[in-house]
């Protein structure tokens, strides 16, 4: 009998610590809202901040869990900053870092046309970013220096570089460099004219990161457009 008890017991402590695990750490003086699947899609943490001294709004802070309609993972992000997106079929979408809600470090952003590669620097994006397409040969290299706000393009047609030149402000500036198949010079100068562009079948048109405004937690919106030789169109927002 005292076994049966004991076991009971043990039984208990350990449904309650699985139950503690899989609910949000919410940080001091903040309180556990939303739920988990199949009532509810959405758990987060949230403290009211007063505003003046008859007023106040709710805020979120600390991690955050969201779930599809399916039951699947869609959003995680945990009480370091640490954030994983996930597709509908559970696939990684994006995974990254998030520093005084901005985000930090090394990130991987993924979906069904491209793949980006980089980091950031409190909210913006630095150094070199690699930019691939799933249905598509060009590769975009892509250097970021946002103190100059200056962006520093490179395509590449699989292995062979195809364009290189500077924006800054997304405006093409500079000296723009075309290359042939062959690896030759087809083009030095100033931004390539609409004509130019035409007649070898380049459109100029900066690679842009933006923060989405639906939520603190999101990966960045990628956004690529422009013609490429062999007329083969880029035009997608993820």
């Amino acid at each position: 009998m005292q076994g049966i008890f004991l076991f009971n017991v043990t039984l208990l402590l350990l449904t309650k610590l699985s139950a503690a695990e899989a609910s949000l750490n919410c940080p001091q003086s903040s309180t556990l809202k939303g739920g988990e699947p199949p009532k509810q899609f959405e758990e987060y943490c949230e403290i009211f901040k007063a505003t003046s001294s008859w007023e106040g709004q709710s805020v979120r802070v600390g991690p955050y869990k969201s779930w599809f309609k399916n039951g699947k993972k869609k959003l995680w992000v945990s009480q370091d900053g640490d954030l994983t997106e996930w597709t509908a079929k559970g696939t990684i979408a994006s995974q990254g870092k998030f520093v005084d809600y901005k985000l930090q470090g090394k990130w991987l952003i993924m979906d069904k046309k491209v793949t980006a590669t980089g980091s950031f620097e409190k909210g913006k994006p630095l150094g070199t970013w690699i930019f691939s397409l799933a249905d598509h040969p060009i590769r975009f290299n892509v250097i970021f220096e946002p103190e100059k706000e200056l962006v520093t393009w490179k395509a590449f047609d699989g292995t062979t570089l195809v364009s290189e030149g500077d924006y800054i402000k997304r405006q093409p500036i500079g000296l723009w460099k075309i290359y042939g198949s062959d690896g030759k010079i087809q083009y030095e100068g100033s931004v390539p004219n609409a004509e130019f562009a035409s007649r070898h079948g380049f459109e100029l048109n900066v690679l842009s990161l933006y923060p989405r405004m639906t939520s603190i937690w999101s990966a960045p919106i990628i956004r690529i457009e422009g013609r490429w030789p062999q007329s083969k169109q880029i035009s997608f927002e993820q």
